[in-house]
């Protein structure tokens, strides 16, 4: 012992009160390398610390992020977490975050020096250049030889809370090293949380696996409407056992109900079917549906199943009645709107009609592009319903979805409730019920990027995803967002009068078994049609099964309904450049096999910009000042159809 005072004696030791983040930064200034226990830190001041000091390696126990993922100090900034990735790979950078429930509140400094000299602090400071504003910190400084036992104190508490920490930005380097994909590409998913940590796979797993016991064929009920409203009080049964801790507290939250309790010495959560179906619903605020064995099934929070999906009635005259119901609510567009086009206003409504009954339907579809090595994020697109404010754009779809879900989902979800973790709970709720986002404006698209540019990526069979669909005032989102969508427009404004009202809400209140029937032909077909997904167009088959039941209602088809994808045989902004050719505005040139459009000096960059955003999506185009230039003429001349601009077309004769 009196060795060891002796040490302590000959090695220096002080208390000093630190008043700025600079004067904090003089105990780096010669370090060679570092081991750092902080309760905050940024990402930015990692990444600034190897920039500035001449670190050989840096080890960091970051200890507030037991309950959060630390990707979120990531997020829009995949630049950052691609230099920490490379300073990792180099063997210079060790991440470590609690695991669980627990912090680390410690602020620990092991700073390794020349001359086998390490400088030891401990203090009330973080290592993080945002947590110094104008409060004053203290510290404790010990300068002392390396392996000393004032040194190896320190290296023992290092290791002590290492025991409750697992390694950050494992699964990057994993994910980078398995991917074919860019590796630009795989940091940006990953920052935006669409490569699955462990806790959130588990998740999805545990809920998949309870969906499919609620599910079950002892709870299925015959006919459509003879399920009974008492609540289902058969026990269901999670088990938690080997799941990580994070799990665990998720699912206990997730749960939480008077009637679900957690045996922490089992590790299951038991219940009534009814209570966790309950929870299941007010968590993801969807309704459970899925196929199972070529049936549509509808869970309801009393805990019970019946299935959506049913034969037709050997009576043509019931479906006939369906089908008028439809052309009933269409035909308001003649009688209370303000229309230039009605006819191509009600294709774009059928057409909207038609994807939203094929939504619930589309896990089957999924599966067999995901069979054929075909990219979902790209072959399985958003529904975006563009269109003036008045336009009746909510009504129409909080019609649609009453027919799906025989009037148990009344309405969208407004805009406002819907985050970036809102809809990755979307995902995890491994139902296929379409999740509709009502009245969204351009940025909160810009928002949800990171998680909607990469929504189906991570897409498995035993875990369904609901389809997205968008209304929005706003007519053309960001060209991200058009290649991943389908776009329609209610091109129409309604007069608001008391009798429209009146007659949209009696529509909306009528009872239609339609999508029953829908649904039972369309997985039928769908089941022995295994070419069926390559159709370009996602919505071929379900074209098909209305013209069957129009067949069978024995009724005509109206003139509007959308045999061919509505966006194609009427697009308003085809309508809009004809209509700037007729009015002399643009001029087209054909030039080494590309066509340049350029426009008349009055217009505006913003304007071109905007004409621009009206080209088909398939059309390779780039704007440079006032002229497109577009790089796939064939295609340029297909969209533009019969009006084709004369004094060009006779330059394209090798296309026609």
């Amino acid at each position: 012992m009196s060795e060891q005072l002796g040490m302590f004696q000959r090695e220096s030791c002080s208390i000093k009160p630190i008043k700025g983040y600079s004067a904090f930064q003089k105990f780096f200034e010669d370090a060679i390398e570092a081991k750092i226990i902080t309760f905050c830190d940024s990402p930015e001041h990692i990444q600034k610390t190897f920039e500035e000091f001449n670190l050989q390696k840096l080890e960091i126990i970051v200890g507030d992020q037991g309950k959060k993922d630390y990707r979120e100090k990531l997020v829009d900034k995949p630049e950052i977490a691609n230099v920490l990735e490379d300073l990792k790979q180099q063997g210079r950078l060790k991440i470590y975050t609690p695991k669980g429930v627990v912090s680390i509140h410690s602020k620990i400094y092991i700073l390794r020096i020349p001359n086998n000299r390490v400088r030891l602090l401990i203090g009330s400071a973080n290592f993080s250049k945002n947590a110094w504003g104008r409060q004053h910190e203290a510290v404790a400084i010990y300068e002392t030889s390396e392996g000393s036992p004032m040194h190896q104190s320190f290296e023992d508490v290092w290791e002590e809370e290492m025991t409750y920490c697992e390694r950050f930005l494992e699964d990057l380097t994993k994910e980078i090293e398995k991917s074919d994909q860019p590796r630009e590409e795989v940091i940006r998913l990953w920052v935006a949380g669409k490569v699955l940590s462990r806790d959130v796979d588990e998740t999805r797993t545990v809920t998949a696996k309870l969906v499919e016991n609620l599910q079950g064929v002892e709870s299925l009920k015959d006919p459509v409407h003879g399920l009974s409203d008492a609540r289902d009080k058969r026990e269901e049964v999670i088990h938690l056992r080997g799941y990580d801790l994070r799990t665990k507290d998720q699912l206990i939250q997730m749960y939480e109900h008077p009637e679900i309790h957690f045996n922490s010495h089992q590790d299951i959560l038991s219940g009534p079917r009814h209570a966790f179906a309950t929870r299941h619903q007010i968590v993801f605020g969807i309704p459970i549906v899925n196929v199972r064995d070529h049936r549509l099934v509808y869970t309801h929070t009393n805990g019970r199943s019946d299935v959506l999906s049913q034969p037709w009635p050997e009576d043509p005259a019931e479906i006939a009645k369906a089908l008028d119901h439809i052309e009933q609510y269409l035909s308001t567009v003649d009688e209370f709107a303000d229309c230039d086009d009605p006819n191509s206003t009600k294709m774009h409504m059928y057409e909207t009609l038609l994807f939203i009954f094929w939504a619930p339907l589309i896990t089957p579809y999924a599966q067999q592009l995901d069979d054929r090595g075909i990219s979902k994020d790209k072959n399985l697109p958003f529904l975006y319903i563009h269109g003036e404010s008045g336009g009746g754009k909510s009504t129409f779809v909080s019609f649609v979805l009453r027919l799906i879900s025989r009037h148990r989902v009344r309405a969208p979800e407004e805009s406002r409730n819907v985050s970036k973790k809102s809809l990755s709970g979307v995902q995890q709720s491994a139902s296929a019920f379409p999740f509709i986002i009502d009245d969204i404006e351009k940025q909160k698209l810009k928002n949800l990027k990171d998680i909607l540019t990469g929504y189906w990526s991570d897409w498995r069979n035993d875990s369904p995803y609901p389809a997205l669909i968008f209304t929005s005032n706003d007519t053309k989102p960001d060209e991200w967002f058009r290649n991943r969508s389908k776009r329609l427009q209610f091109d129409l404004l309604y007069d608001g009068r008391r009798s429209y009202q009146e007659k949209c809400t009696a529509l909306q209140e009528q009872r239609n078994d339609l999508f029953s029937w829908f649904s039972h032909r369309y997985l039928e077909v769908f089941s022995r049609r295994d070419a069926s997904v390559l159709d370009d167009d996602v919505l071929a088959l379900g074209r098909e099964v209305f013209l069957e039941l129009y067949d069978y209602a024995q009724k005509p088809v109206p003139k509007y309904f959308p045999r061919r994808p509505a966006e194609d045989t009427h697009d308003p902004g085809l309508d809009i450049w004809q209509e700037h050719e007729r009015r002399g505005h643009i001029q087209f040139r054909f030039v080494d096999d590309t066509i340049v459009v350029e426009f008349r000096s009055s217009f505006e960059y913003h304007q071109v910009r905007q004409l621009e955003r009206e080209l088909h999506n398939s059309i390779r185009r780039q704007v440079t000042g006032r002229t497109i230039t577009i790089r796939n003429p064939e295609r340029f001349i297909e969209w533009y159809g019969e009006t084709k601009p004369s004094s060009l077309w006779q330059r394209l004769n090798p296309f026609g």
